[in-house]
């Protein structure tokens, strides 16, 4: 799913409500202005009910990134996406999670996609 404007955005962030994410999962590369962050959304397991949850794997990735600020205020097993907001006039992609960490953007523009892998977890 591309993320090109608000709307986009905000259904990205929507589908990435509580997904989960541990810091390593975490990646900004300066050179080529781009940020990655590697989350796990919560689906059914396929063997029914005595079988664990599966969190499938997904890649959020934005190009034309500025500069990334990330303040760790706690180290915890994992994070969960609360949501995400763009800030037009600033020019500022914030990822806002439920505790311990902050996550915000500046881009030069709103460009970004969201894949899923082929990943998964049993948190």
């Amino acid at each position: 799913m591309k993320v090109v404007d608000v709307a986009s955005l905000e259904l990205v962030g929507e589908f990435l409500h509580d997904a989960r994410f541990v810091r390593d999962g975490i990646v900004f590369d300066r050179d080529l202005h781009m940020f990655s962050i590697k989350c796990y959304v919560y689906g059914e397991s396929q063997r029914g009910m005595l079988s664990p949850a599966v969190w499938k794997g997904y890649q959020l990735v934005f190009s034309n990134v500025l500069r990334c600020d990330i303040l760790q205020k706690e180290d915890v097993r994992f994070y969960e996406i609360s949501t995400l907001e763009f800030d037009e006039s600033a020019r500022r992609l914030e990822i806002f999670t439920h505790y311990a960490i902050e996550i915000r953007l500046d881009v030069k523009d709103l460009n970004g996609m969201l894949a899923e892998t082929s990943e998964s977890r049993a948190w």
